[in-house]
C-alpha cells in the first residue's frame, strides 16, 4: 500500500502529539516532586513544633512555587497541544499538506 503526503504529515503531528504528551508528564512529576520537597523539607518541621520559619526558607518557598506554577503552565500547555495533536490536529495538516510555492 502506497502511503500519501497526508499520511505522513498525520503521523509525524501524531508522533510530535505523543512528544508533547511525554513532556507534560515529565512536568507533572516535576510539579508533584517540587511540591512533596517543598512540605516535607521546607514547612512541615515549623509546622509540627509550630514555629515561624526563616527568612531564607520563605524565599527559598517562594522559589519553589515559581517552579511549580512554571510546572504546572507547562503540563496545561504541552497537555492540551498534545492531545490535540494525537487527535489528529486537523487544521495543522491541512496548512503543511497545502501545496503553496512561493512566488
Amino acid at each position: 500500500m502506497h502511503m500519501r503526503k497526508e499520511d505522513y504529515i498525520s503521523i509525524a503531528i501524531r508522533v510530535f502529539g505523543v512528544v508533547l504528551l511525554a513532556l507534560a508528564a515529565a512536568a507533572l512529576c516535576e510539579a508533584a516532586f517540587t511540591g512533596v520537597a517543598m512540605g516535607a523539607w521546607g514547612y512541615w518541621p515549623h509546622i509540627m513544633d509550630g514555629t515561624t520559619p526563616s527568612p531564607g526558607l520563605r524565599m527559598a518557598a517562594a522559589m519553589w512555587g515559581e517552579r511549580v506554577i512554571e510546572s504546572a503552565s507547562r503540563i496545561v500547555l504541552f497537555g492540551c497541544a498534545g492531545m490535540h495533536f494525537i487527535r489528529g490536529g486537523k487544521r495543522i495538516t491541512e496548512c503543511i499538506a497545502q501545496d503553496k510555492t512561493w512566488e
